[in-house]
């Protein structure tokens, strides 16, 4: 039987992710609402969008193998790889919800947290590599 091996960092650098995705889906939602404060039938609205937002995040930078490199030996070609999977992501998301009609979050709400996401991504990912 094949043992799992799993690499400390790769968990890392996932934890990481998922808080930059629920984080930013919190904040994108509350700069473009019109109240200081959420109901409770905002939070059941913002917990579904991290959910969905988070596997179909976590699916994309599997699928573009965002976690095969060691932080120190990244290059510019390896951000341009962050940025284009955060935006391929935001896309497949978008259409996701539209697919199942999904009352989620709205366009901006969208294009906001995978900007958000993109970002926070490339950042954490130049300071941990100085």
């Amino acid at each position: 039987m094949k043992r799992i091996k799993l690499e400390r960092n790769k968990i890392i650098l996932t934890i990481i992710d998922i808080i930059i995705v629920i984080l930013s889906c919190t904040f994108s939602k509350f700069l473009l609402s019109n109240t200081f404060y959420f109901v409770p039938s905002d939070w059941q609205t913002i917990t579904n969008s991290i959910i969905l937002s988070v596997m179909v995040y976590q699916v994309f930078f599997r699928v573009f193998d965002v976690y095969r490199n060691i932080t120190r030996y990244e290059n510019g070609r390896d951000y341009l790889t962050y940025m284009l999977a955060s935006m391929i992501a935001c896309l497949a998301t978008y259409i996701i919800k539209n697919i199942f009609r999904l009352n989620l979050f709205t366009t901006k709400e969208c294009i906001l947290t995978g900007v958000f996401i993109a970002v926070a991504t490339i950042s954490y990912r130049v300071i941990i590599r100085i």
